[in-house]
């Protein structure tokens, strides 16, 4: 399974951002672990894959690549951990991803390795 989407980034965090996709729906990304370099007005492209396998966390300017273990899911997305985490209490997470399509279906299995790779894109809103 892959997902990708574009949003633009409303406000940064100390740990993620919110960003906002073309029909105003409010997108959080959240990563306790990591700083992503991006800032606000900033168009940017998610794409969450599954994985077979680590392949290295790249943290660059203006693109980031994780990877993560999906611990539970929320009513429009999912936590999820890194994969040198032990099994800890559900709220022990590294971070969170939300979007509308994960109202409908939660696409990616409770479990499962997932790489998520956010680039910095031009893009006309």
């Amino acid at each position: 399974m892959k997902l990708e989407f574009s949003a633009k980034i409303l406000r940064t965090l100390p740990d993620g951002f919110n960003a906002i996709l073309e029909d105003g729906y409010l997108i959080k990304f959240r990563d306790s672990q990591a700083r992503h370099d991006f800032q606000a007005n900033d168009k940017i492209t998610f794409i969450i894959e599954n994985a077979d396998k680590d392949e290295g966390e790249k943290i660059f300017n203006n693109h980031s690549v994780i990877y993560g273990i999906i611990t539970s899911f929320i009513s429009n997305g999912f936590l999820f951990k890194s994969i040198s985490e032990k099994s800890k209490f559900f709220w022990n997470t590294r971070g969170m991803l939300t979007h509308k399509r994960f109202e409908r279906d939660d696409y990616f299995e409770h479990n499962s390795l997932i790489k998520i790779e956010i680039k910095l894109e031009t893009l006309d809103f």
